[in-house]
């Protein structure tokens, strides 16, 4: 099988579709590095003498015009085998079919922008002598400005094959149904339907059949009553049946577009519908022959002021959030700290090991948080309001008021004897000073009446703190943390005149309550 033919002097890229009037491929000129489109005329165009004879001659007339609203044609090659190829300019946009596939209706504004740029191309072609044929949304491309081109002029398709009329049967205007000549009142016409269908989103007329849509077309009358009030004396006079009832030519149906859309949508009808067509056209940038340009440095575009607002808007979005988030987490860090400043305060209880026997002069028991003291602690009637119902009473010597000794020397030796404590009885201080060591979690302990929970403390050297008279304390923190197990504090041996930290505090049963005897008060018998 012999190769396919291709256009000499340029190389082709990739191929951008393939339809009924040939296949059209992305290339670039060897000489200039110019950018084209090169369509390969179909089988069917090329085996169509008449087809070919007329498109020579009208190829011959697009080469010279030159207009913003038309892509300009290049070259026309044709060999004696019979291969056929259009060259034209590539016009870097998405057809205006894509956008109403993908969007639908669009607003008036934009639909008149549309047969705006169609009538302009139409109005150059013609004042030349050629005549499109096939007007529809496939054959406008609109670029990334918001601009629109017509491309393929004079690539008709005939409809029913050779000596039928060419073009698209949903465009067709009704003369051209009857194989009457293609003049530029079926140009308008077509113009006008794609007008129609950018306003509603669907076609005037349709059907499966061409049987009915030619009947439609020739008879049917248009339903303009889908339309906006103010367009529809304009598609009724472009989609009229008569030809000689249409607009006299593009300019002319131009001229009238003009007055009404300034009428019914300002004097800034147009800057409005080509912005809205850039962002359509836009979002479909993945269709662009050669993707989205970059903007210019200079001039002005429709395109680049959508994609300023577009900037702007989304930088004051981003100061918005950054203003948003920063007041919620002031607003957080603000009701943290009431929360945690109208939080009531955590229980804390300081507990100290107590003189092993109460006396006149020992005070009694303290919760440091300021609770009132517990039922347990709280004396029974007829025993003394000092007495410590749950600290086991011990016959050892009493500590004595003084000066506490320093944490790193051993207990001083009492210099005298000291009394021994009974029931009912008070001890008879003495001029020597022994702190009772304790192992407690805060660093000014007070006297308890309940041995503390603790976990087996790793011992330390117990330090020194200045007390009140009567309250002589020395405690020793502890370096580890305390596990529920339930010992006491200290320990006081019978042979021993000075209690000392328990080094090793073993798990002793629940320490048992003597009750002693009220003591006797001066002036009355002792009936014991």
């Amino acid at each position: 099988m012999a190769a396919a033919w291709r256009v000499p002097g340029y190389t082709e890229l990739r191929e951008l579709g393939n339809g009924g009037g040939g296949r059209v491929v992305l290339a670039v000129h060897d000489d200039s590095g110019t950018h084209v489109a090169i369509r390969y005329l179909s089988e069917r165009l090329r085996s169509d003498p008449a087809f070919l004879a007329r498109f020579q001659n009208e190829a011959r007339l697009m080469v010279e015009l030159r207009d913003p609203h038309v892509a300009h044609l290049y070259e026309y090659r044709q060999t004696a085998e019979g291969d056929a190829a259009v060259v034209t300019e590539l016009v870097n946009g998405v057809p205006l079919r894509a956008i109403l596939r993908e969007h639908g209706a669009t607003a008036p504004e934009v639909a008149f922008a549309v047969l705006k740029s169609s009538l302009l191309g139409l109005a150059a072609a013609h004042r030349r002598g050629v005549v499109h044929r096939d007007v529809k949304p496939e054959n406008v491309l609109v670029g990334d400005d918001g601009s629109g081109k017509l491309v393929d002029f004079g690539i008709a398709v005939p409809a029913e094959g050779p000596g039928s009329p060419a073009g698209t049967a949903q465009y067709m205007a009704p003369e051209r149904w009857e194989d009457g000549p293609a003049t530029p009142a079926s140009d308008i016409y077509a113009a006008t339907v794609v007008f129609f269908e950018c306003l509603t989103g669907r076609q005037p007329f349709q059907a499966v059949s061409r049987t009915i849509l030619r009947h439609q077309h020739q008879n049917a009358p248009v339903p303009v009553e889908e339309v906006p009030e103010p367009t529809r004396e304009l598609i009724a006079g472009g989609m009229a049946k008569d030809p000689r009832e249409r607009p006299a030519s593009a300019e002319a149906f131009l001229v009238e577009m003009e007055r009404v859309a300034q009428l019914a949508y300002g004097p800034d009808w147009e800057e409005r519908g080509r912005r809205w067509l850039a962002e359509l056209a836009a979002l479909l940038v993945l269709l662009f022959p050669l993707g989205r340009q970059p903007m210019p440095s200079d001039g002005s575009s429709f395109f680049r002021s959508v994609l300023h607002r577009i900037g702007a808007a989304m930088r004051d979005n981003a100061s918005r959030l950054a203003v948003g988030a920063s007041v919620a987490i002031v607003a957080a860090g603000t009701t943290a700290y009431i929360l945690a400043a109208t939080a009531p305060p955590t229980s804390r209880l300081d507990i100290a090991a107590a003189p092993s026997a109460p006396s006149a002069t020992s005070p009694s028991p303290i919760v440091t948080d300021g609770s009132p003291i517990p039922p347990a602690l709280t004396p029974r009637p007829g025993l003394p309001a000092d007495l410590d119902l749950d600290e086991p009473v011990s016959d050892g010597p009493r500590p004595t008021a003084g000066s506490s000794a320093p944490a790193d020397a051993d207990p001083p030796e009492s210099d005298g004897d000291t009394g021994t404590t009974g029931p009912g009885t008070t001890p008879t201080p003495t001029g020597s000073t022994t702190p009772t060591a304790s192992a407690t979690p805060s660093a000014t302990p007070t006297p308890s009446a309940t041995p503390t929970t603790s976990a087996t403390p790793t011992p330390t050297t117990p330090t020194a703190t200045p007390s009140t008279p009567g309250t002589p304390t020395v405690s020793a923190s502890p370096s580890a943390t305390p596990t529920a197990s339930r010992t006491p504090t200290a320990s006081t041996s019978p042979s021993s005149t000075t209690p000392t930290a328990s080094e090793t505090p073993t798990e002793t049963a629940e320490p048992s309550v003597t009750e002693p005897e009220p003591p006797a008060r001066d002036g009355e018998p002792d009936i014991s």
